[in-house]
């Protein structure tokens, strides 16, 4: 523990249900993004996975995993339609997105 730099941490043990039982798909998911590195931690199943795979995809976005928490976590780095004047908002991400699929 005292070799990890910051100051905040995500916990999350988890076996995988939808995805593969594979390394690649373990959580927290991270992705490095031009605001800072972003990890995401889920617990359950996206129940629109295909739908939003196809979306992310449309968009330019390639995937790593079969991990529902990939997708979550690449849909966030799109950006919202009306743009970010002082770096990525999180919260209205999360917001946005969850209204929009």
């Amino acid at each position: 523990m005292k070799k990890l730099k910051g100051n905040l941490g995500i916990g999350h043990t988890r076996y995988s249900t939808s995805a593969a039982s594979e390394e690649v798909n373990c959580q927290p998911f991270v992705v490095h993004t031009a605001h800072g590195p972003l990890a995401v931690a889920h617990n359950g199943e996206l129940v629109n996975c295909s739908a939003l795979r196809r979306w992310v995809l449309a968009r330019g976005v390639g995937l790593s995993t079969s991990s529902d928490s990939e997708l979550i976590t690449q849909s966030l780095c799109i950006a919202p339609p009306d743009g970010e004047l002082n770096g990525a908002d999180w919260p209205a991400r999360i917001k946005h997105r969850s209204r929009t699929r």
